[in-house]
């Protein structure tokens, strides 16, 4: 797919790769020119891929600024079907996600009418015709626009500086697995943890039993900047900001007004917040994939530094580590992801993430420790956080074969161990007697809520290769 580009005489274009095979990887190139520039009559657009994150990068030498927009999504396919709930309102997924934000030092986002009715029109079309990202086909059902910035737009926004995350699930399912599930995949979760955004419009559809959920993410003051009059003064300017492209934003202006966004955040966003206690224990996959070789691993743990506080020093991190509280073990770190790391390229200088090898316990309290030098000196950072609990009493499969004595109707969690991290594997099979009436629902790929009834008699799963018999006592 190509669109008209704008090209700088005698400039140099910085390189970006993306594979060829990912066509739903969006990547807009917003260009500062300055006034006198030759410029050319096309501008310039590359396809790369998935859910929706922000990042920027400068140039002194050629100054020029380019903000990287990423669209990304998750699938949820649950293995049962609950019975239909009430559809939550928008104040209240808007409340939900905004209680998240608090946790971790941010602002809340204030509803954008506009971005609802376009997160709303994309969320229909993804439950109607089975969709599962960003862009949409023109002559399907419920087309609305092809990209994100396209739909808000021809919803009636002045901007197209927006930013969208998307979850589409096999079931209807609150906005509380949607938006849990999105903050578990690393470069979602730092979407819904920007700096540089204040407003926020979600719609969520249901069309059988496929449930999407949409969350336009925008700027209110860069809403009000591309209703003023475009840019003619002698400086640097942003071109494809606005609905109208060929509107010119001052540069200076534009870093401004996001800057007042910035700065009134806090300086160090942690994720899971200190004292949180309903933290998954594992995470499973993302597009695009962080750990490409890995379908399990822990939960992701991550620190964002506020650069509007750090501009002169970029902080380095120096140990970044996570134990078990319990018994102060040290757990091992499948990856550590920064900028230089990050072979994605997503991660900004201030970001920074760490995946434990193996995933956590249920209901169990871990402490993170961080060292690192800023503004010249240098900090450390501890704090604590603790895995959700179930609920239920936890029955843990440690062999192939594996025998249980259980209770009528008192249902319980069966856990089991991946096998490697490779075993990311959901399916199960159960058989029991024509007595017997067995409730199985899945928590996580590794983790089962079991409620076996009758009077007597054994029940039967099979579940990552092992054998679990349940014997009603």
């Amino acid at each position: 797919m190509k669109t008209p580009a704008i090209i700088l005489k005698k400039s140099v274009e910085p390189t970006v790769t993306a594979p060829s095979t990912e066509p739903t990887r969006l990547f807009w190139k917003f260009r500062t020119y300055r006034m006198g520039d030759t410029i050319s009559p096309k501008i310039s657009r590359k396809v790369l891929h998935l859910q929706r994150f922000e990042r920027s990068r400068y140039d002194s030498t050629d100054l020029f600024r380019i903000i990287v927009l990423s669209c990304f999504f998750l699938i949820f396919w649950s293995i049962s079907a609950s019975a239909l709930q009430p559809v939550e309102s928008e104040n209240q997924m808007r409340n939900y996600l905004n209680k998240l934000r608090k946790q971790a030092g941010l602002r809340a986002l204030i509803h954008a009418p506009i971005f609802s009715v376009a997160a709303q029109k994309h969320a229909d079309y993804l439950a109607k015709n089975f969709g599962r990202g960003h862009f949409e086909q023109q002559g399907f059902p419920l087309f609305s626009g092809n990209r994100p910035a396209d739909r808000v737009v021809a919803a009636g926004s002045h901007s197209r500086y927006v930013m969208e995350n998307v979850s589409v699930h096999s079931e209807q399912v609150p906005v509380s697995t949607s938006v849990d599930g999105l903050m578990s995949a690393i470069y979602h979760r730092f979407a819904f943890l920007s700096l540089d955004h204040n407003r926020i419009g979600i719609g969520q559809s249901l069309s059988g039993r496929m449930h999407s959920y949409v969350y336009n993410l925008g700027n209110s003051n860069i809403n009000l900047l591309c209703q003023r009059k475009s840019y003619t003064l002698p400086g640097r300017y942003y071109l494809q900001v606005c609905a109208d492209k060929d509107f010119k934003a001052s540069a200076i202006k534009f870093d401004q007004l996001i800057a007042q966004n910035v700065i009134r955040q806090a300086a160090i966003i942690l994720w899971p917040p200190a004292g949180s206690n309903t933290v998954p224990p594992a995470f499973y996959k993302e597009e695009p994939d962080p750990l490409p070789k890995y379908d399990v691993s822990g939960y992701p743990i991550s620190i964002q530094f506020n650069r509007s506080l750090f501009v002169n020093d970029i902080p380095e991190i120096k140990r970044f580590e996570l134990f078990r509280q319990s018994d102060n073990k040290k757990l091992s770190i499948i990856k550590t992801l920064n900028k230089k790391t990050d072979q994605h390229k997503f991660f900004t200088l201030y970001q920074h993430a760490i995946f434990p090898l193996h995933r956590l316990g249920w209901d169990t309290e871990y402490r993170v420790e961080v060292d690192y030098i800023g503004n010249g000196t240098k900090q450390n950072i501890k704090w604590k956080f603790r895995t959700a609990d179930p609920g239920l009493p936890i029955k843990t499969v440690t062999q192939n074969s594996q025998q249980f004595k259980v209770k009528s109707a008192q249902p319980f969690i069966l856990s089991v161990t991946p096998e490697s991290q490779r075993d990311g594997e959901s399916r199960y099979r159960s058989s029991y007697s024509s007595q017997l009436s067995l409730e199985i629902d899945m928590l996580d790929p590794h983790t089962l809520r079991v409620n076996l009834f009758g009077e007597s008699g054994d029940a039967e799963i099979n579940f990552h290769g092992k054998t679990i018999v349940l014997k009603l006592e």
